[in-house]
Protein backbone atom coordinates (compact mmCIF):
# COMPACT_ATOMS: atom_id res chain seq x y z
CA UNK A 1 0.00 0.00 0.00
CA UNK A 2 1.21 3.55 -1.12
CA UNK A 3 0.77 7.00 -0.15
CA UNK A 4 2.48 10.42 -1.16
CA UNK A 5 5.05 8.08 -2.96
CA UNK A 6 6.33 6.27 -0.01
CA UNK A 7 5.61 2.76 0.54
CA UNK A 8 4.12 2.04 4.29
CA UNK A 9 6.61 -0.86 6.04
CA UNK A 10 4.60 -1.21 9.24
CA UNK A 11 1.80 -3.17 10.28
CA UNK A 12 -1.37 -1.18 11.32
CA UNK A 13 -0.94 -2.66 14.68
CA UNK A 14 2.39 -0.89 15.06
CA UNK A 15 3.62 -0.53 18.82
CA UNK A 16 3.08 3.51 19.44
CA UNK A 17 5.44 4.60 22.37
CA UNK A 18 2.92 7.63 24.44
CA UNK A 19 6.14 8.85 25.92
CA UNK A 20 8.48 9.20 23.09
CA UNK A 21 6.81 9.32 19.96
CA UNK A 22 3.97 11.71 20.48
CA UNK A 23 3.25 15.52 19.26
CA UNK A 24 5.44 18.22 21.78
CA UNK A 25 2.05 19.42 22.25
CA UNK A 26 0.76 16.72 24.00
CA UNK A 27 3.92 16.95 26.01
CA UNK A 28 3.38 20.80 26.77
CA UNK A 29 2.29 19.50 30.78
CA UNK A 30 5.63 17.53 31.14
CA UNK A 31 7.53 20.50 30.02
CA UNK A 32 5.74 23.21 32.28
CA UNK A 33 6.00 20.88 35.03
CA UNK A 34 9.92 20.43 34.45
CA UNK A 35 10.41 24.72 34.57
CA UNK A 36 7.81 25.06 37.37
CA UNK A 37 10.33 22.36 39.42
CA UNK A 38 13.59 24.96 38.26
CA UNK A 39 11.65 28.10 39.28
CA UNK A 40 12.59 27.22 43.05
CA UNK A 41 16.16 25.86 42.59
CA UNK A 42 19.36 27.45 41.02
CA UNK A 43 18.85 26.78 37.59
CA UNK A 44 15.54 28.62 35.74
CA UNK A 45 14.40 28.28 31.90
CA UNK A 46 15.41 31.45 30.42
CA UNK A 47 12.96 33.03 27.65
CA UNK A 48 14.94 31.07 24.46
CA UNK A 49 14.17 27.99 25.76
CA UNK A 50 10.60 28.62 26.43
CA UNK A 51 10.36 30.36 22.63
CA UNK A 52 12.18 27.25 21.19
CA UNK A 53 9.39 25.06 23.04
CA UNK A 54 6.86 26.63 22.23
CA UNK A 55 7.93 26.75 18.01
CA UNK A 56 8.58 23.61 18.05
CA UNK A 57 5.03 22.47 20.16
CA UNK A 58 3.48 24.61 17.22
CA UNK A 59 4.77 22.97 14.04
CA UNK A 60 2.42 20.61 12.29
CA UNK A 61 3.08 17.10 12.56
CA UNK A 62 2.85 16.50 8.90
CA UNK A 63 4.15 13.46 7.57
CA UNK A 64 2.89 10.20 8.67
CA UNK A 65 4.30 8.20 11.85
CA UNK A 66 7.46 5.71 10.49
CA UNK A 67 9.49 2.99 12.33
CA UNK A 68 11.35 4.80 14.91
CA UNK A 69 14.09 3.83 17.39
CA UNK A 70 12.75 6.31 19.48
CA UNK A 71 15.82 5.79 22.02
CA UNK A 72 18.59 7.38 20.03
CA UNK A 73 21.25 8.59 21.89
CA UNK A 74 25.45 8.14 22.09
CA UNK A 75 25.31 4.73 23.88
CA UNK A 76 22.64 3.07 21.89
CA UNK A 77 24.75 4.12 18.65
CA UNK A 78 28.38 2.33 18.11
CA UNK A 79 30.96 3.94 16.89
CA UNK A 80 34.59 1.96 15.02
CA UNK A 81 37.32 4.61 13.35
CA UNK A 82 34.52 7.45 13.85
CA UNK A 83 32.19 5.87 12.09
CA UNK A 84 28.83 4.40 13.34
CA UNK A 85 28.70 0.86 12.36
CA UNK A 86 25.55 -0.28 14.61
CA UNK A 87 23.08 0.77 16.78
CA UNK A 88 21.77 -1.08 19.61
CA UNK A 89 18.84 -1.05 22.19
CA UNK A 90 15.44 -1.15 20.19
CA UNK A 91 13.38 -1.79 23.09
CA UNK A 92 11.34 1.29 22.37
CA UNK A 93 10.95 1.11 18.75
CA UNK A 94 7.53 2.28 17.99
CA UNK A 95 5.84 4.21 15.03
CA UNK A 96 5.92 8.40 15.34
CA UNK A 97 7.16 11.46 14.29
CA UNK A 98 10.54 10.95 12.29
CA UNK A 99 11.78 14.26 13.74
CA UNK A 100 12.15 11.85 17.72
CA UNK A 101 15.08 10.23 15.40
CA UNK A 102 16.12 13.24 14.09
CA UNK A 103 17.04 15.10 17.04
CA UNK A 104 19.31 12.72 18.08
CA UNK A 105 21.66 14.66 15.65
CA UNK A 106 22.60 16.56 18.08
CA UNK A 107 23.55 14.48 20.67
CA UNK A 108 26.02 12.28 18.01
CA UNK A 109 27.37 14.82 16.30
CA UNK A 110 29.49 17.63 17.81
CA UNK A 111 29.77 19.92 14.94
CA UNK A 112 27.14 22.35 13.30
CA UNK A 113 28.50 21.59 10.17
CA UNK A 114 28.57 17.68 10.53
CA UNK A 115 25.22 18.20 11.21
CA UNK A 116 23.62 20.01 9.20
CA UNK A 117 25.54 17.77 6.26
CA UNK A 118 23.65 15.00 7.79
CA UNK A 119 20.18 16.61 7.66
CA UNK A 120 21.16 17.48 3.59
CA UNK A 121 20.96 14.15 2.97
CA UNK A 122 17.93 13.14 4.78
CA UNK A 123 15.43 13.58 1.04
CA UNK A 124 12.18 14.52 1.75
CA UNK A 125 12.27 15.88 5.04
CA UNK A 126 9.56 18.58 5.30
CA UNK A 127 10.55 21.87 6.85
CA UNK A 128 8.13 21.49 9.53
CA UNK A 129 9.95 18.25 10.87
CA UNK A 130 12.88 19.96 10.52
CA UNK A 131 11.66 22.78 12.53
CA UNK A 132 10.65 20.43 14.79
CA UNK A 133 13.71 18.78 15.45
CA UNK A 134 15.87 21.55 15.18
CA UNK A 135 13.68 23.63 17.71
CA UNK A 136 12.54 20.53 20.27
CA UNK A 137 14.42 19.40 23.05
Amino acid sequence: MTYSGWVETWPWDAPHNPWRCVPLAQRQGWFDRGVAALAGSDSEVDGTLRNLWESAARSPVDVAPTWLHSDLHPRNVLVQHRRICAVIDWGDMARGDPAVDLAATWMLLREPDDREQLLSRCAGVSLPTLQRLRDGP
